[in-house]
Formats: C-alpha cells, structure tokens, sequence
C-alpha cells in the first residue's frame, strides 16, 4: 500500500501533524496552550 519511505516523514509524525492542524482550525485556543506547552518543553523556561 505505501510507497518506499524516504525516512523524513515517519507514520507518527505524519499522525501529529495532522492532529495538529485539525485542532488548529478545531480549536485554536488549545492549538495555542499546545505549541506554548511544547516551546517551553523544548526550551525549558520562558
């Protein structure tokens, strides 16, 4: 079913970003608190 993997877009990234978007037109006050949450993860302050 699937095409040869180019090994860049992985079955659950593809899963998140297409979470991601749908709750960014859903609802972008928790697409908002989410990429706040994820940012400060990753940076690990404000």
């Amino acid at each position: 079913m699937r095409g040869p993997s180019s090994g860049r877009w992985e079955p659950w990234l593809l899963t998140a970003t297409a979470a991601a978007a749908v709750l960014g037109v859903l609802r972008p006050d928790l697409y908002a608190d989410a990429v706040d949450h994820v940012v400060t993860t990753l940076v690990g302050h404000h």
